[in-house]
């Protein structure tokens, strides 16, 4: 039972540290875009490329 319960809580921890880093690329990303450019509309178009990665990774095409 012992052994059980490690496993679930490196599976939350794993989860809850992954979420982490994807938050904080997101983050930098938002933050680098909008210093190099000047169009504040830009600044969303990493995260959907990124996202479109993602989507296009896991679907069954």
């Amino acid at each position: 039972m012992s052994s059980e319960i490690k496993k679930i809580y490196n599976l939350l921890f794993s989860v809850g540290f992954s979420s982490i880093g994807f938050i904080a690329a997101i983050t930098v990303t938002a933050l680098a875009v909008r210093e190099v450019t000047t169009n504040p509309y830009l600044v969303g178009i990493p995260n959907a490329l990124g996202v479109g990665g993602g989507v296009c990774g896991n679907s069954d095409f």
